[in-house]
């Protein structure tokens, strides 16, 4: 039976959390929502720019304002990270489309060479069990990885005995603090690979790869599939929100997930 958009009632706080989360995984129009729960468009982004800044409030301010300790990510190690047990947080950046700026300056450091179009680029980082623990702001997407370590304040979080797993494009060995150790992939310096490279690069690689893992779910919160001019000004606190929802879904890897169960 169809439902008059014009009668207004209001939510209760289950439905607004679900207008809220549908919104944010299908990134439905506001009309849309307005029809499927029986309210107004004005009480639709009313409820979702409300319940997005409490819940980026919770689930990341105060969840993720601080990096786990390697000591704690020692609580389980799955079997790719045994060669890497100091492993303190797996590195990527993230490049999140958007429409092109007006002006012409902002139009050129936004263009990302990689993407060949204008993004917004986060830092995103995980534990070796593929929990979620740091997100950047989003910068420019002609931003270096190297330049985006340096202004983000990660390093802060780092002392010394920790490592870090990265993909090849972060050489940031000059920058990290005394003590904190950089494993990225081997660069071909001979004609090919030796045989203890190609080992390494393998062993790396099986443990890299959650973050792109991260990465993909990530990408799959529609509403931050393409940044409008209009999300310009809250575009860090829906991504650094999606992060966090990403880490109240199903464990990156099944080893976890048998872990979670015998506890």
């Amino acid at each position: 039976r169809s439902v008059k958009i014009s009668s207004v009632r209001l939510l209760d706080s289950k439905n607004q959390l679900l207008l809220t989360l549908v919104k944010l995984r299908r990134n439905l129009s506001y009309q849309d929502l307005a029809y499927r729960f029986g309210v107004s468009i004005s009480t639709v982004q009313t409820v979702f720019t409300t319940k997005v800044r409490i819940l980026h409030y919770i689930l990341f301010l105060n969840f993720m304002n601080t990096i786990p300790s390697r000591e704690k990510n020692k609580l389980f190690v799955p079997k790719c990270f045994e060669p890497y047990r100091n492993t303190r947080i797996v590195l990527d950046c993230t490049e999140i489309e958007c429409d092109i700026p007006k002006n012409m300056e902002k139009q050129k450091i936004m263009f990302s060479g990689y993407k060949g179009r204008t993004t917004f680029k986060y830092e995103v980082g995980c534990a070796n069990n593929g929990a979620v623990t740091y997100c950047s702001p989003g910068y420019p997407g002609s931003t270096s990885d190297k330049s985006i370590i340096q202004h983000s304040g990660i390093l802060n979080h780092l002392i010394a005995g920790d490592l870090i797993l990265a993909d090849k494009g972060f050489l940031i060995a000059d920058i990290i603090p005394q003590g904190v150790s950089l494993n990225i992939p081997s660069f071909l310096a001979n004609p090919k690979f030796t045989d203890n490279e190609i080992v390494q690069s393998r062993k790396n690689s099986r443990a890299r790869v959650h973050i792109e893992r991260v990465n993909e779910r990530l990408k799959r919160f529609l509403i931050i599939k393409h940044i409008s001019h209009k999300l310009f000004a809250s575009c860090d606190i829906l991504v650094q929100l999606c992060c966090a929802l990403i880490n109240l879904q199903n464990p990156i890897l099944g080893e976890c997930q048998e872990f979670f169960k015998s506890c």
